[in-house]
């Protein structure tokens, strides 16, 4: 599968610690998402314990603000 991400969401990812590392193997390097809710806030498994810019945790939920991350996920479900 071809996986295009836009530019947009490319730009605003810059702090991403693992180069977009992501993109590469096709999401095998990615937090799992737990649920999204419309489309905007993905919630995302504690399994990852990785620093992360786009990653806010919370006593009760981890939120995943990657903008990179949240265009796999609604576009391609990864």
């Amino acid at each position: 599968m071809e996986i295009n991400i836009s530019d947009e969401a490319m730009k605003a990812a810059s702090k991403c610690p693992n180069g977009l590392s992501c993109l590469e193997d096709q999401g095998g390097n990615l937090c799992k998402v737990a649920s999204c809710i419309a489309g905007e806030f993905i919630f995302i498994t504690g399994e990852n314990n990785k620093p992360c810019p786009y990653r806010h945790v919370s006593e009760t939920m981890n939120i995943c603000l990657c903008p990179v991350r949240r265009e796999l996920y609604i576009k391609y479900r990864i």
